[in-house]
């Protein structure tokens, strides 16, 4: 079955800015062929995938019979913040290390 890849202008801006080199998209256009399901769906819009590649968040639109998919948008890849209670231990942590530092 041949699968075509068609890209959104929103991607291409994307790629420029955030600098997906011409032979990473390869590689991404080149496993999207091989398995169009490597990505995840989402809950809300079954049509629209999200999919980790690199550093990037890539999200895909997918026809039914998955045979045509269009990359609609490439964003780096963000890491959910630590709970408050975590980041408040961190920085407690920094503190005294400071204190340790300078002999207080």
């Amino acid at each position: 079955m041949k699968i075509e890849v068609g890209e959104t202008r929103r991607f291409l801006l994307d790629r420029a800015f955030y600098g997906l080199s011409d032979d990473r998209k390869d590689r991404m256009f080149a496993q999207l062929e091989s398995d169009p399901a490597i990505g995840t769906p989402r809950a809300d819009r079954t049509s629209l995938w999200d999919w980790r590649f690199g550093g990037f968040d890539v999200t895909y639109a997918i026809s039914n019979d998955f045979s045509k998919i269009v990359l609609l948008e490439l964003r780096p890849r963000t890491e959910k913040p630590a709970p408050l209670l975590e980041r408040t231990w961190d920085a407690i942590d920094k503190i005294n290390k400071i204190k340790r530092l300078i002999g207080l």
